[in-house]
């Protein structure tokens, strides 16, 4: 009938009263659309087979709240109406896709594939940047691949920045994921977003995050670029530590100079295995810590030389005892005093944050400028090692850096990060810290 009721008591109500032929076959729908349509602007259909009805309205799909309710064979014979229980029908699904700006200059969309999924429903991709619009009704009643491509006009749209809404009426099954093709910098690519909601529930809306991101991978792992350029060269920084898997993870503790891991687990804040104190410390004896060093020492601080002849006067960690080379091997090392001192300069911008990514973790985020200013490096705040005892997780990071302090040659340094102060000071050879690689790659 297409007309308004009214809600009294608790009950929806239409005045006058509509009564039914008896005994008549019908399907009852009804809808809450955020802007009113007339009347030719509903459409209603019923899919072969099908035990509900679709119903579009007008062309603003996407802001339609449509409501179903059983169907009847028939009326109340002794009434000629029949009470009405309605219930949500359709799901707002969203995908929110969104290039990294600093990651390609030519990005297109291609294909979108929905996996493995039973439904009805319209996709609409909405372009932010004036692009046409592109719009689709499709109707699946078999758990099957839903494929839109270059025949339904998706192909060659700018992925610059636009938002990919699907709204659908309630799978029978969960919809595995869905894949996004696009071609960057003429590169076939595809991204897949799994999907955790195996059913979703009528009225209600789903948001998820995409980012279409170039993968930067040099020698086995990831890189960010923030700028740094020494003696013709990049200087990158690794995305992420030492033993660690992703960016957020602390990964692990080493003493400076060591060339392997000499725990063997971390329980809370307490380390088993060797421990991180001046009697285990690399390339020294004794429990002086300003004697008997047989590695690593200045011709200038003969007194804490305990090796032959004279000190070997090296200054600077060796491939052989820089952890990041040895466990990551092809270019990358620790980094020099002078490289991560541009991480504290005014050439890049630092906040600090207690939850990164919304993962909880607390520690630094190191931003690019200018051409850069799309790059982030994250650090986090893994405290340090002394003894069997981890300290000051979650407040400060020190990571170590491949430069020996030549006054005080028991000592190497380091850049400490905290929310109050990011610089580059010193710490004790045998302290467990972590580790952030660079790679020097040719401009």
């Amino acid at each position: 009938i297409n007309e308004p009721f009214t809600k009294s008591s608790g009950e929806w109500k239409h005045t006058p009263a509509v009564y039914w032929p008896l005994e008549a076959r019908m399907d009852m729908l009804a809808y809450s659309s955020a802007t009113p349509f007339p009347a030719e602007d509903i459409i209603f259909g019923q899919p072969n087979n099908a035990e509900r009805m679709i119903i579009a309205v007008g062309n603003d799909r996407i802001h339609d709240d449509i409501l179903y309710g059983a169907k009847w064979n028939s009326t109340k014979p002794d009434e000629g109406a029949t009470p009405m229980s309605m219930k949500h029908t359709q799901a707002q699904i969203v995908f929110q896709i969104n290039k990294d700006p600093g990651t390609y200059e030519n990005c297109v969309l291609n294909r979108i594939v929905l996996k493995n999924i039973y439904l009805e429903g319209d996709l609409i991709i909405e372009n932010n940047y004036g692009a046409p619009d592109h719009r689709w009704s499709f109707r699946r009643f078999i758990a099957k691949d839903v494929i839109m491509d270059d025949t339904a006009g998706i192909y060659g749209t700018d992925l610059y920045n636009f938002v990919t809404t699907i709204s659908m009426l309630i799978p029978e099954q969960e919809m595995k994921a869905i894949e996004f093709h696009y071609t960057v910098d003429g590169e076939s690519k595809i991204t897949t977003k799994e999907l955790p909601h195996q059913n979703w529930l009528g009225g209600n809306k789903y948001v998820y995050a995409i980012t279409i991101k170039k993968q930067r991978i040099i020698d086995g792992h990831e890189y960010v670029d923030l700028g740094l350029r020494k003696n013709g060269n990049k200087i990158l920084f690794a995305s992420m530590n030492v033993g660690a898997n992703n960016i957020e993870e602390d990964g692990d503790y080493f003493a400076w100079g060591e060339n392997t891991k000499r725990y063997t687990s971390i329980s809370g804040n307490i380390i088993s295995g060797n421990t991180f104190n001046i009697n285990n410390a690399p390339y020294h004896t004794g429990s002086s810590a300003t004697t008997n060093w047989t590695k690593y020492i200045p011709t200038s601080k003969t007194s804490y030389w305990g090796g032959s002849d004279n000190p070997d006067n090296k200054l600077t960690l060796e491939l052989s005892d820089d952890i990041a080379a040895i466990q990551w091997g092809g270019r990358w090392r620790m980094p020099e005093r002078t490289e991560v001192e541009f991480l504290t300069s005014t050439n890049v911008t630092r906040q600090w944050t207690n939850n990164w990514n919304s993962t909880g973790v607390a520690g630094l985020l190191v931003i690019g400028k200018n051409e850069f200013s799309y790059n982030t490096l994250f650090l986090p705040a893994s405290g340090y090692i002394n003894n069997t005892s981890r300290a000051n997780k979650g407040t400060f990071g020190a990571y170590w850096t491949s430069s020996l302090r030549e006054n005080t040659p028991q000592s190497a340094w380091q850049i400490f990060v905290s929310q109050s102060n990011q610089t580059i000071n010193s710490n004790n050879r045998y302290s467990g810290l972590t580790i952030r690689p660079v790679i020097t790659i040719p401009q």
